[in-house]
């Protein structure tokens, strides 16, 4: 009888402390798991339709890097799906902010990327996403950003030819 209260009690104990195992994950009212590596709360957060410059890593669920990016730049688009998305990943962050968010494989890849699921992972499966916002402009700041980049390039070119000429 001792050895049966012990045992259910050691096992209530387990499943008690296996339950309030805190990893540090939040999850917001869009269902995106995310917790902040570093914060800094003051700096400018990215909008809809903002272009943003992150280093990103993510891997599957046994750690596998599957992609990696030193600098990656990409307009923001609105929520792709329900369930937490790569794109709320990003509209919470502050410029200078990491963090590590947990997607949806299947969602990532079918919704926010629109491609097919990769055959080596899982359509339950759950990524892990390593990002750090580095740097937020407005597709506007962006727009003008383009266009010096082409004056100068035509600028050259014409330097060039007369050059060769």
């Amino acid at each position: 009888m001792y050895k049966t209260i012990l045992s259910v009690v050691l096992a209530f104990m387990l499943l008690l402390f296996v339950q309030c195992k805190d990893d540090g994950f939040q999850t917001n009212e869009f269902g995106l798991q995310y917790k902040f590596v570093n914060q800094n709360t003051t700096a400018r957060m990215p909008k809809v339709n903002d272009v943003v410059t992150i280093r990103m890593k993510y891997t599957d669920a046994s750690g596998k890097i599957i992609e990696q990016t030193d600098l990656f730049r990409t307009q923001l688009k609105s929520h792709s799906h329900a369930g937490g998305c790569f794109e709320d990943a990003l509209l919470i962050m502050h410029e200078g902010d990491s963090a590590i968010f947990k997607i949806n494989a299947e969602n990532y890849y079918t919704k926010s990327k629109e491609i097919r699921l990769p055959a080596s992972l899982t359509a339950t499966e759950n990524l892990t996403f390593y990002i750090k916002l580095l740097h937020v402009i407005s597709a506007e700041e962006f727009a003008k950003e383009r266009q010096i980049a082409n004056l100068s390039d035509e600028r050259e070119e014409e330097r060039l030819l007369k050059a060769f000429i």
